[in-house]
């Protein structure tokens, strides 16, 4: 509130004029925000930190009502900041979990936070922790005629992730191999009386679904 102070000085005597006087007074409406900073943590942190995320606020007031929004902040921590809001406003303030899908993870986002808007701005801070979706495929050999025995079969598995480059293993089973990895092909490794030739191997055959590989 602001206002003027000032002196009033009445001359003597009984038939002085009456004297009006008018004061106004002007209030300013306190205000304060809240600010949102997001952290990636878990596979690939780094990669994460570039996605900007979405946040959606809903804050009540007997001032102003009701008023709600969206902001966005990226993964990297730095805070970003919502609308002014009277003191003793509530807020409430959650991710949208679409915004934090990326191909190829999972994602655990946090819940939703409230807070009540004071004079020192409100720091609300959100964790997303992502795990690498993984799998495996599996490499089965048979053979077939008179003198295929029980014999060895060996393989040289060649890997490749994206993100961590190539990786190469080799297994040898009686009877079928199995081997896991994120992307790659199998080489069956063939010996024989002519000498020895290495065939790549797809699923269903060496050149594609056509083929006679495994």
């Amino acid at each position: 509130m602001q206002g003027r102070q000032g002196d009033l000085r009445c001359a003597p005597g009984g038939d002085a004029a009456a004297v009006s006087i008018s004061a106004v007074n002007t209030y300013t409406l306190d205000r304060g925000t809240f600010t949102v900073s997001k952290k990636v943590e878990g596979d690939s942190a780094e990669t994460h930190k570039n996605v900007a995320f979405t946040f959606g606020y809903s804050c009540t007031s007997d001032v102003e009502g009701e008023v709600s929004g969206e902001l966005t902040a990226r993964g990297d921590g730095t805070a970003v900041s919502g609308p002014a809001l009277p003191v003793g406003a509530t807020c409430s303030v959650s991710e949208k979990t679409s915004s934090a899908q990326v191909n190829g993870y999972d994602v655990k986002t946090p819940e939703a936070q409230s807070v009540t808007i004071a004079d020192k701005d409100a720091a609300l801070f959100f964790t997303n922790v992502y795990a690498r979706q993984t799998g495996t495929f599996q490499v089965t050999k048979t053979v077939t005629g008179a003198q295929a025995g029980d014999k060895a079969v060996r393989f040289c598995l060649h890997l490749h992730r994206r993100d961590r480059g190539h990786a190469e293993g080799q297994g040898r089973r009686r009877g079928g191999l199995r081997a896991e990895g994120s992307h790659g092909h199998a080489v069956h490794r063939h010996r024989g009386r002519q000498g020895g030739r290495d065939r790549r191997l797809h699923p269903g055959g060496p050149g594609g679904p056509d083929g006679d590989g495994f």
